[in-house]
């Protein structure tokens, strides 16, 4: 501002002066929380006679509070459809100096449901300036232990109800080494089989489909190259056409769940590998219920040595140590039915 100033009719420059006291421009005023500051110049002559003028700043805040710590998102695996979850109260900072009320839509520590839910928490200063943060809280039921593709196929699984449900698929040549379920389904951690009772872990494509006995189901086959985005697609139209067919697509996965399509299916695609290939001769060697030869995918490696599969059975091999070095454990290790050593 200006400092004013005043004349006297003595022709003397007037004594001047300011309260509050010392003060000049330019000056950092406070923020206003109560009456306006009041700048006040008073002028007086020699005889003693003063005039006097004044004005008052009020500085109004205007400004939002900042954000400064604590507004992160949070995932939370459990077993239970329910979980209580904690978070830490966002930290927000004002430029009054003044303390900050922040309140949130859902409470710390109340139970959320499987998905995801949105917590807003919003700060106001004590001039009703507002600032949010807004963070989500997914809860997802325990992951199950991961399994690669089946070699030579593919593995599709939803991701509309938390990836619970997979299948296998063998590209349309290959077969399943030993029959796989129509459905592995992730409940608490562990995977189960539909129909029950199968091997979790799903096989690998490791024969030669023979037409009229194929040890899958229909839908577990496709044609073309797992790679491709024409081939992904089938593959991914074979899982919802079976899963809207089992009781779980129409209990609820897929009857009116408009998630239910194949924009939300995830597709793996396993290794190819022919050199694992089995024949299989129906009706011989336990027919299709066993393989005539047994292979496993690939030799074992292991550091400072090597695996060396017998020349008498290639189904056992054993492990030979680099000089310097010796084998903690058996050293010897054989080609189960599925196909690993």
């Amino acid at each position: 501002w200006t400092v004013p100033t005043a004349v006297d009719n003595s022709g003397k420059q007037p004594k001047m002066t300011v309260t509050p006291a010392g003060i000049k421009p330019p000056h950092k005023f406070p923020i206003t929380t109560g009456l306006p500051t009041v700048v006040k110049y008073t002028f007086t002559d020699d005889s003693g006679l003063e005039s006097s003028c004044s004005f008052e700043v009020n500085v109004k805040d205007t400004e939002n509070p900042k954000l400064t710590e604590h507004c992160v998102n949070h995932k939370v695996e459990t077993n239970d459809e329910t979980v209580r979850v904690n978070w830490t109260e966002p930290v927000f900072a004002d430029n009054s100096k003044e303390q900050v009320r922040v309140n949130c839509d859902k409470d710390n520590g109340q139970r959320f449901y499987w998905g995801t839910s949105w917590v807003t928490c919003t700060a106001r200063d004590v001039h009703d300036n507002m600032a949010e943060c807004r963070f989500s809280v997914t809860v997802s039921p325990t992951r199950c232990p991961h399994q690669d593709p089946p070699v030579n196929g593919a593995l599709s699984c939803d991701k509309f109800q938390f990836g619970q449900f997979c299948t296998v698929q063998c590209r349309e040549r290959f077969d399943f080494y030993t029959k796989p379920a129509r459905m592995y389904i992730c409940g608490s951690g562990k995977w189960r089989t539909d129909p029950h009772g199968l091997n979790t872990r799903w096989p690998d494509c490791s024969s030669k489909r023979i037409p009229g006995y194929s040890k899958g189901l229909e839908f577990q086959y496709y044609v073309g190259d797992c790679e491709d985005e024409e081939t992904q697609l089938q593959i991914k139209q074979n899982f919802i056409g079976h899963f809207s067919n089992t009781v779980f697509g129409r209990v609820g996965g897929c009857l009116g769940n408009v998630k239910c399509s194949v924009d939300n299916v995830a597709m793996f695609c396993g290794e190819t590998d022919e050199n694992i290939l089995v024949d299989r001769v129906p009706g011989i060697d336990g027919g299709l219920g066993g393989p005539s030869v047994r292979s496993c995918s690939k030799l074992p490696e292991f550091d400072n040595g090597i695996f060396e599969v017998s020349s008498a059975d290639s189904t056992t091999g054993s492990v030979v140590c680099n000089d310097g070095y010796r084998v903690l454990g058996n050293p010897v290790l054989r080609c189960d039915m599925a196909g690993y050593w």
